[in-house]
């Protein structure tokens, strides 16, 4: 028994028992309808996102390479993109995307190969950081990632943790294995007498 300054009882008071599947009334209504086959894709929100591809059609197909210019789609004038990759289709064209796509794939094969090459806490880490990495890469297609200023920050601690986890795995540079290889290769015997064997 615990006792305080006071000498008073300090025992603890139990929580409530909690169900695991508590939710409200009405929700489980709402998700369901959701994800009901006929719903997938009569909501007003895919409706707008299916709608964006031929809203941006004719700018795409003005300028397919290069785009019209980073951030020149004014989104609050024209629309709302809710996709990153039509927005950088739009702003820097399909070598904008294939860059931006790069960088996923990257942080991605980094990540991979730490998992791959290493064990312990540090792959269970590089698991994390390349399921992360799929899911924004993914998650690009379906909001503008790039509004929101804290996922790319995100994504880049990710990578610069990745990082962080391959250093170990880094080839060693020319001129250290050119240093080592001098320092390795054996001495000339001395001319002299016969060594005894």
């Amino acid at each position: 028994m615990n006792r305080g300054a006071e000498g008073a009882d300090r025992t603890p008071v139990p929580y409530p028992r909690r169900h695991p599947f508590t939710a409200a009334p009405g929700a489980l209504g709402g998700v369901g309808d959701a994800i009901l086959p006929q719903n997938l894709f009569n909501t007003d929100s895919a409706m707008n996102r299916q709608s964006d591809y031929s809203a941006i059609r004719p700018d795409v197909i003005d300028h397919p390479f290069l785009g019209r210019g980073y951030e020149t789609y004014d989104q609050k004038k024209y629309r709302i993109l809710d996709n990153q990759y039509l927005t950088t289709m739009i702003g820097t064209g399909a070598l904008g995307v294939l860059a931006y796509f790069s960088i996923f794939l990257s942080i991605f094969l980094v990540a991979f190969r730490v998992a791959r090459n290493r064990g312990g806490d540090s792959a269970s880490i590089a698991i994390a950081i390349a399921a992360t990495t799929v899911a924004l890469a993914l998650g690009s297609g379906l909001f503008d990632l790039l509004a929101f200023p804290q996922i790319p920050y995100l994504l880049c601690f990710f990578a610069g943790f990745a990082v962080v986890l391959s250093w170990e795995l880094a080839p060693e540079p020319a001129a250290a294995q050119a240093r080592g290889a001098v320092l390795r290769t054996p001495t000339p015997s001395l001319p002299g007498p016969a060594r005894a064997q």
